[in-house]
């Protein structure tokens, strides 16, 4: 089982939080197409020896926070 830990993209919330606390970071919102990526990774051959974790695709929003 995996689990991915992802940024709000565009269109996932109204222009109100999501959108104020992400931009901060990289300046834009994440595009749908952009944490789709992480996804497809994990559903691939290549990650067949990923389990048990949670792959972070937030554009930096957790390091920030450090």
């Amino acid at each position: 089982m995996q689990q991915t830990a992802m940024a709000m993209f565009d269109g996932a919330l109204g222009a109100g939080g999501a959108r104020s606390m992400i931009a901060r970071l990289q300046g834009r919102m994440a595009a749908p197409e952009e944490m789709a990526g992480i996804v497809v990774f994990l559903l691939s051959d290549d990650a067949s020896m990923i389990t048990g974790t949670t792959q972070i695709a937030d554009g930096g929003t957790i390091a920030a926070l450090w």
